[in-house]
């Protein structure tokens, strides 16, 4: 079995991202496990590769049959059901004011689906072309506050602040359109479709709405792009443009959401009782 097949099959299983790095001689890693840095800023100062210890038992793993690699992924991943976002327990990401992370597309879009039947308004995930425009504006800016990489403008990797901050806490890295931490604090499900290999986009650039990527019923196994970096990331993950194909599964505390309100398809009783 190859590095990269298995690999992927833990990323399949478990919804974390990086693991496909891992080159079949197991010495050429970039990235953690659930972890990935692809700016060079970032490899060079957050990347790591994998020890000794870690690589033998790769190794160990290539080395199975199917039949034994899947008892090898039962153990690791065993069937359970979630009733809280990852590390909605700690106190360094629970805090009312930060970001909801570490919940999956999947739970994102249930969230949105309870929103708007509880407020009679709609509410739903943004597409990437969406979240753009309200990133970089009508000048197209590199990062949200302007064409200039500075870590005090956003929560990203040299910011050092090792998790994520309250919404607000960074005013002067606010979009154009006033849109906090769109450029870092934790990376954004968005609902357009990436494609089902990381690094092989399906659905590239220009944009088009009619091509497939806004397929809302796409197959599980189908990456959706995130967008906006993350405190644990480097400042090339952090540009307005870049797109980071996630498995729709992943529960990652680098990983948050933001809400779309389609007014087009609002009830007006149900604004008008959530104004009052």
């Amino acid at each position: 079995m190859l590095a990269h097949g298995l690999a992927r099959r833990f990323e399949e299983r478990s919804g974390h991202i990086g693991l496909s790095t891992v080159t079949e001689d197991l010495g050429q890693s970039a990235s953690c496990v659930g972890r990935i840095d692809r700016g060079a800023d970032g490899i060079e100062e957050f990347g790591c590769a994998l020890a000794e210890d870690q690589a033998e038992e790769w190794r160990a793993h290539i080395a199975l049959d199917e039949a034994a690699f899947e008892t090898v992924l039962n153990a690791y991943f065993p069937e359970q059901r979630y009733a809280e976002p990852r590390a909605w327990q700690q106190r360094a990401f629970n805090h009312p004011s930060q970001p909801v992370i570490g919940i999956s597309y999947f739970e994102a879009l249930a969230y949105c689906h309870w929103l708007s039947a509880t407020s009679g308004r709609s509410y739903r995930l943004p597409s990437e072309a969406e979240w753009a425009s309200a990133a970089r504006g009508y000048s197209g800016l590199r990062y949200a506050w302007g064409d200039a990489f500075e870590a005090l403008l956003g929560n990203v990797g040299p910011t050092r602040w090792r998790a994520s901050t309250p919404v607000g806490v960074f005013p002067e890295g606010r979009s154009a359109q006033g849109v906090d931490d769109l450029s870092g604090n934790c990376f954004e499900w968005t609902c357009s479709l990436y494609g089902t290999e990381d690094g092989q986009p399906e659905f590239g650039y220009p944009y088009r709405a009619d091509d497939g990527r806004e397929d809302q019923n796409a197959p599980a196994q189908v990456l959706r792009v995130a967008r906006g970096g993350s405190w644990a990331d480097g400042p090339d993950t952090a540009r307005c443009a870049y797109r980071y194909p996630l498995h729709p599964a992943l529960r990652h505390i680098t990983v948050g959401f933001r809400l779309v309100f389609d007014s087009t398809n609002s009830s007006e009783e149900g604004a008008d009782s959530r104004s009052s």
